[in-house]
């Protein structure tokens, strides 16, 4: 399956930052992390009655964060092949790119892809928090059923609740906040939203809608 080739292209990228950078470097540690998750998706993913396969909302969104995964996998991965074939010599006397030209001409930073990791690593985690919470909350399910720009503000919000657990780390998580009825937490979730593309008047007409899914959430425990 996708999600097997996924774990096996982590478990591949994770021995490369190994031999790179050394076993307890921040980089092999980021990515030993997103290869744990995957794993754990693909034993959810193997079970028939799990809602992965059973609900075309979950698997829509999977199918988006795992295109994900598999871009930044691929390309830390060919990074680190480059920089493992160098040299004892060479490798002597550079420390891991900061940014390498490929022959495409795209260029990759490595900083970035490294917070990608951790983002894709977060989105999966609560993907998964999720999953595992168990039945679809009320309001989830009226989102879904609506389908349209509900069902797409709500795979925003999981996106900016993932980056936010993913950038932040502090005591407690975003959701907190939101469901405290903090107006600068509901206004960097508006500002979120609108950044990824939705109108600010669409946001401000479905309020209460988002903030009882954030409430579901939090009561989740994601």
């Amino acid at each position: 399956s996708d999600i097997a080739s996924l774990v096996k292209l982590a478990y591949k990228t994770t021995q490369g930052a190994r031999a790179a950078c050394g076993q307890y470097d921040e980089l092999t540690r980021q990515v030993a992390s997103l290869h744990t998750i995957l794993k754990r998706l693909h034993l959810e993913v193997a079970k028939p009655e799990s809602s992965i396969n059973r609900l075309e909302s979950y698997g829509r969104e999977l199918k988006s964060i795992a295109a994900g995964c598999d871009e930044v996998l691929t390309q830390l991965d060919k990074i680190l092949v480059k920089y493992n074939a160098l040299s004892e010599q060479e490798r002597s006397t550079r420390r891991l790119w900061k940014k390498i030209r490929f022959g495409s001409g795209v260029v990759a930073d490595v900083a970035e892809l490294r917070s990608r990791v951790t983002y894709y690593t977060s989105a999966l985690s609560l993907f998964l928090n999720l999953i595992s919470a168990g039945a679809v909350g009320a309001v989830e399910k009226k989102m879904d059923q609506a389908g349209g720009d509900l069902r797409d503000i709500k795979a925003a919000v999981n996106h900016i609740t993932a980056h936010f657990l993913a950038t932040e780390r502090q005591e407690g998580s975003v959701l907190t906040a939101y469901t405290n009825d903090d107006r600068d937490a509901w206004r960097e979730l508006r500002r979120g939203l609108v950044k990824a593309g939705f109108r600010d008047s669409l946001v401000r007409k479905h309020m209460d809608t988002i903030m009882a899914y954030v409430k579901e959430l939090g009561d989740k425990g994601v």
